[in-house]
């Protein structure tokens, strides 16, 4: 006979090794760089002119509201960088979902708004 929830051997290992002082130590490093990275990249997304609000986060990623989420994503896209927007949604339709990366894909980001800003300057 079988326990109702049983979980196979290899499973139970990974949790284990999971649980580890030096897995949580990992944890916890990677935990206070998306914190930093995400206030940073909330605190440059609003000095770009095209977005209009941050939202607070508590998450991975950030949301925003921009004046034109076809440029924004746009943009982004020829940088090489895949964002989420919300057409379907009303009250979404110029929110775009930005994850937060590591820092130097956040880096990646700002620079082609950056770039996109110098160009459209006369």
């Amino acid at each position: 006979m079988l326990p109702p929830y049983t979980f196979p051997t290899p499973s139970i290992e990974l949790v284990a090794a999971a649980l580890t002082p030096d897995s949580l130590r990992i944890a916890d490093e990677r935990i206070g760089t998306l914190k930093r990275e995400r206030r940073r990249l909330a605190d440059a997304l609003l000095d770009l002119p095209d977005v209009l609000k941050v939202y607070p986060s508590d998450a991975n990623f950030v949301l925003i509201e921009v004046r034109e989420a076809g440029r924004f994503t746009e943009t982004a896209r020829k940088a090489g960088i895949l964002v989420r927007t919300f057409p379907a949604e009303r009250t979404l339709v110029n929110c775009v979902r930005i994850t937060v990366g590591r820092p130097e894909d956040n880096d990646r980001l700002l620079q082609a708004f950056s770039r996109a800003e110098q160009m459209r300057e006369p």
